[in-house]
Parts: structure tokens; C-alpha cells; sequence
């Protein structure tokens, strides 16, 4: 378990956007598929390493 500070900006706190999200429980960083839907499945080390390098 890893603990996050909230964001000095309501707008880019993780801890808000967290909340919104829905996420209880399961992986974090997941795919959004071609109509806005978030998956199940978690994305892979590679897929994460290319959209922090975008």
C-alpha cells in the first residue's frame, strides 16, 4: 500500500481523481477502450512507459 498526497490544485489532485474514477480496489492504471470505457485489466509496464514518455 502506498499512500498519496493530496494535490495543491483541486483540478490535478491525484487523490481526487482517484475518488472520481471509481476504483476500489484492483489495478490502478487501466486500459480505456474506443468508447470511454474503462477495463478491467491493467496495462502493462510497456504501455505505461510509453504514455509517461508521450
Amino acid at each position: 500500500m502506498v499512500g498519496i498526497p493530496y494535490g495543491s490544485h483541486r483540478e490535478t489532485c491525484p487523490v481526487r481523481s482517484l475518488e472520481a474514477s471509481g476504483i476500489e480496489d484492483g489495478p490502478l492504471f487501466r486500459a480505456i477502450n474506443r468508447h470511454g470505457q474503462m477495463q478491467t485489466g491493467q496495462l502493462s509496464d510497456k504501455a505505461v512507459a510509453l504514455i509517461v514518455k508521450r
